[in-house]
């Protein structure tokens, strides 16, 4: 299964997906809401980029070159992702559920523009989005 936030059938699995989570005692819209929020150690900026509008807005606020940006971001932000996966998944039945209904099957976030956490140009990218995501289907079920 390929997905990315314009799929059709599979953009619950993309992390813009609207699916409003709380994860350590707020609500985030979108898991792409919390990922780039916790980039920083600013609180006003990490509430900026949680009450941003779109997902989109988050991810470009998330770019942003702060002094507060984590020096160790490289070496957590899979366990940062896998927290929100857990949390999002575990929260709405339905996409649980969904999740679930994918069993067995190869799970991959088609992003050319991302070679980590998507597939990337060649197709051959990390794809760590669909590593994790895989994971925790097999954690959950």
């Amino acid at each position: 299964i390929s997905f990315n936030s314009k799929s059709s059938e599979y953009c619950w699995l993309s992390n813009f997906f609207l699916s409003p989570t709380i994860i350590d005692g707020k609500e985030y819209a979108t898991l792409e809401h919390w990922f780039q929020s916790q980039k920083f150690t600013n609180p006003e900026l990490q509430e900026q980029i949680r009450l941003a509008p779109t997902a989109a807005n988050a991810k470009s606020l998330g770019r942003k070159r702060d002094p507060s940006f984590r020096s160790d971001w490289d070496s957590i932000r899979e366990e940062i992702m896998y927290k929100g996966l857990q949390a999002k998944f575990t929260q709405n039945s339905f996409l649980y559920s969904k999740l679930l209904g994918t069993q067995g099957v190869e799970l991959q976030e088609e992003a050319p523009w991302d070679s980590y956490w998507g597939t990337g140009r060649t197709g051959k990218g990390k794809n760590r989005m669909g590593t994790l995501l895989m994971k925790l289907r097999s954690e959950l079920s």
